[in-house]
């Protein structure tokens, strides 16, 4: 600790004033010296007077009277001597006292002009830092590559921490390499991009995400460490890079740090510094900025894939409903993310007739939608191959039946196959919510049994076939649980349930197939004031007036 906040209220004249003030009382004068005895400031008679300290014990010299003296101290730390001259009658106990209470007032003047020099550090440092990552996040904000993210990260601790060597590691995949390197790269064990780096300071970092400062080549031993932290000439820090809450993706790790900037000491090797915890606390920083940056470019670079899959799962589902006599089709599938699992189709026979598949893979995301392209595909290869709903289902949950059991997932499904001239309807349930059809002649919603376990559950599913038929204005409604269970405004105590979907779709029931559609999308959105939790999917078919065969 300098003494130069004792300088700094020496300087200033009401201290000393107050000091000699207060010494005037008991016939004494006061001077001020430094820790090593030099003087700061002396009353008049007292320019002869010497302060001579040995280990810790000052001896006064030239002194025109009785003499004292009292260290002042910041935080038990010595500063500086406060000494007292008496006048002869007034004695040694006069000295003495003065030179107490001068050392006093003096050490707590100097600790609090300590304080507020600290203080005013820390705001400046606070603001460089400030500074430091605003300028970066500018920097950083049109790139999303994490190679480009690490380079200028690396360039911009090199540059707040000169050392003659950084690099950034990175563990993806569970290899761990190299992925940006700047300074000298003499011995640079791995090139970004390169081979898989070996045990040490880095991999044991990147593990315990517990920062480290080595010093001196000791604590750098092979074995422990790679040919590049070994040789490190003075010091080397390594710190995680993570998000709070998650593992590290990786490490920042410095190399020999320079009291100038890094030219130094890549021209004078012999300049190389240790780290200090101020340089670890940035370090951190900038490591946590990196990896927040690197985590964010891999969301933007999923995002893009969930959006191309998404425009794929879109471009397989129908692009209009089909055009089928003695019907009106309509149907809507409303994703609750990015892509998801609910999907339905149609195929025409080579009789006229339609067959209508609705489905439900379990789960969310990527896997259900991976999964749905499959059971389509399925789906249709089985349905163009035989016309019964019951064999349909049961060929579909064999072929899929070891890919739903390794995914633990299941399809529920309704198939059905309809003769838009007679209104002939045969129809067969996987597990799925059962079908509903308005009644146009007495205006009742009548509730399609079925049976049937999901796909994928049991290779021998049982499935049943079922018939019924659709008289001219009567409504088939096949859905996804998506639209029954969506959430009311109090959450999964008030759902929207099967005797609302009925009751809308009676409401509904004179309009349009795509009146239906809408109708009911709209309902379960005014109920749930918001998006769902899950996708929403659904399929009308309204027999139209017309000679039934």
């Amino acid at each position: 600790m300098r003494d130069g906040e004792l300088q700094s209220v020496v300087t200033r004249s009401m201290a000393l004033r107050v000091i000699s003030a207060d010494a005037a009382l008991e016939r004494c004068r006061v001077g001020v010296f430094r820790s090593e005895g030099e003087p700061l400031s002396r009353a008049a008679g007292l320019e002869q007077m010497t302060v001579t300290v040995v280990n810790g014990s000052a001896t006064i010299e030239g002194a025109p009277g009785p003499a004292s003296a009292a260290p002042v101290r910041i935080f038990q730390r010595v500063v500086g001597w406060a000494v007292a001259v008496a006048h002869p009658s007034s004695g040694n106990a006069a000295a003495r006292r003065v030179a107490h209470r001068a050392s006093l007032v003096l050490g707590d003047l100097c600790s609090r002009e300590y304080e507020l020099n600290d203080l005013s550090r820390e705001i400046l440092a606070a603001y460089e830092e400030l500074n430091l990552f605003y300028d970066l996040a500018s920097e950083l904000a049109q790139v999303p590559d994490r190679t480009a993210i690490c380079d200028a990260v690396l360039g911009r601790a090199m540059h707040v921490i000169p050392a003659r060597a950084g690099r950034i590691v990175i563990r993806e995949g569970g290899i761990t390499r190299v992925e940006s390197a700047l300074g000298d790269v003499t011995h640079l064990a791995g090139t970004p991009g390169g081979d898989e780096i070996g045990p040490g300071a880095a991999v044991s970092v990147l593990e315990s995400r517990q920062a480290q400062i080595c010093e001196g080549l000791e604590q750098i031993e092979e074995g422990t460490s790679d040919a590049w932290e070994r040789a490190a000439a003075a010091s080397l820090i390594t710190v995680p890079m993570y998000v709070e809450g998650r593992d590290a993706i990786g490490v920042l790790q410095l190399r020999d740090r320079s009291g100038g900037d890094a030219s130094d000491v890549l021209a004078q090797p012999g300049s190389a510094q240790p780290f200090t915890a101020g340089d670890a606390k940035l370090a951190q920083a900038l490591a946590s900025q990196a990896a927040l940056l690197v985590e964010n470019s891999r969301l933007i670079g999923f995002e893009r894939e969930l959006q191309i899959a998404r425009h794929i799962q879109d471009a397989l589902m129908p692009a209009a409903p089909p055009t089928v006599e003695g019907l009106d089709v309509a149907a809507a599938c409303v994703q609750a993310s990015n892509v998801g699992g609910d999907y339905y189709d149609f195929v025409r026979g080579d009789d006229g007739a339609l067959t209508v598949v609705l489905a439900d893979v379990s789960g969310h995301h990527l896997a259900a939608a991976l999964m749905q392209t499959a059971a389509r595909a399925t789906f249709r290869a089985a349905a163009l191959a035989d016309r019964s709903p019951r064999t349909v289902l049961d060929r579909v949950n064999r072929v899929l039946m070891d890919d739903l059991a390794r995914a633990e997932q299941f399809i529920t499904a309704w198939f059905a196959r309809v003769d838009g001239a007679t209104g002939d309807l045969e129809y067969g349930d996987a597990g799925h919510h059962p079908a509903l059809v308005y009644r146009a002649v007495d205006g009742r919603v009548e509730e399609l049994g079925g049976g049937g376990l999901p796909l994928g559950v049991d290779e021998d599913g049982l499935y049943t076939e079922h018939a019924t038929r659709l008289a001219p204005g009567d409504v088939l409604l096949t859905y996804t649980d998506g639209l029954s269970e969506a959430r009311g405004p109090n959450g999964d105590v008030d759902l929207f349930g099967d005797e609302r979907v009925a009751e809308s779709l009676a409401r509904a029931a004179h309009g349009s197939a795509a009146d239906i559609v809408a109708a009911l999308l709209d309902d379960v959105q005014r109920f749930g004031r918001g998006e769902g939790a899950d996708d929403r999917t659904l399929v009308v078919l309204k027999k139209e007036p017309g000679t039934v065969r």
